[in-house]
């Protein structure tokens, strides 16, 4: 076993806070008038920094960028390169996943066993409702994970935590 598969992350209750909370405040500054599916995140450095990142749509909708990939990018192009958490919310009740673009990066530039946060909208400070995951081992996320990004490149929305084809049923 390599020491990287062997290191184990911890989040202090207090960084789990302050992750969270960054990822909300994050949410706030979404540009997503085609979608109205306002996406925030929040990524932990290793020297404590956090990167918010909201997502920025483009009517091109190719030119649009996740929350996820909006924290990654203002991290790396400030020199941050080692991360220790992420943190992703929207509005929706249910846990929200990152789409597979968000998940190349993450991978790019992020340990494979380092923790995801997938906060609910609803979510009020407690353990509840919180689904935790990682690069490796994302399958064993239980319950409905919608994908947070690239709703409108797959033509698909999501209204009230329900999933429907925006074609056929628009």
């Amino acid at each position: 076993m390599s020491s990287a598969s062997a290191r184990v992350w911890t989040l202090s209750i207090e960084q789990r806070d302050k992750l969270i909370h960054a990822a909300f405040e994050a949410k706030e500054h979404s540009y997503s008038p085609y979608s109205k599916f306002p996406v925030g995140a929040a990524l932990l450095a290793a020297d404590g920094t956090v990167f918010k990142g909201a997502n920025i749509e483009n009517a091109s909708y190719g030119g649009t960028i996740c929350a996820e990939r909006t924290a990654l990018v203002k991290a790396v192009s400030d020199g941050t390169k080692s991360f220790i958490a992420l943190a992703v919310t929207t509005n929706v009740a249910s846990a929200i996943s990152p789409c597979g673009f968000c998940r190349q990066f993450i991978r790019e530039f992020c340990a494979q066993d380092m923790p995801i946060l997938l906060v609910p909208g609803d979510y009020n400070m407690t353990e509840e409702g919180i689904k935790e995951t990682r690069m490796r081992g994302s399958s064993e996320v239980k319950g409905r994970v919608y994908s947070a990004c690239c709703i409108r490149r797959l033509k698909c929305i999501i209204r009230n935590g329900q999933t429907y084809d925006s074609q056929r049923d628009s």
